[in-house]
């Protein structure tokens, strides 16, 4: 888990604990000649990201739950302002 530390905390932020596997949906602005704008949307199948989604899960429950690194967890707290 301490090797895993970083993509639980910072990096799976977008990923949801959800066993229906959410869709992703980014919306981009690209801007074209004479202040005109193309709008564009991206959307991803959950299903895709099932793995990450399910480390996301794990994670979670074994650190916030289950307490398994209680030093990190107190400085994450610490940092996170959270009580």
């Amino acid at each position: 888990m301490l090797k895993n530390l970083d993509n639980g905390l910072n990096k799976t932020g977008t990923f949801g604990s959800n066993p229906k596997y959410c869709n992703i949906r980014m919306s981009f602005v690209n801007g074209k000649l004479r202040n005109e704008f193309e709008y564009i949307r991206l959307e991803v199948d959950g299903k895709d990201f099932k793995y990450i989604y399910d480390f996301k899960e794990l994670f979670n429950v074994l650190f916030f739950n289950k307490k398994k690194l209680p030093d990190e967890l107190e400085k994450w707290k610490c940092q996170n302002s959270v009580i």
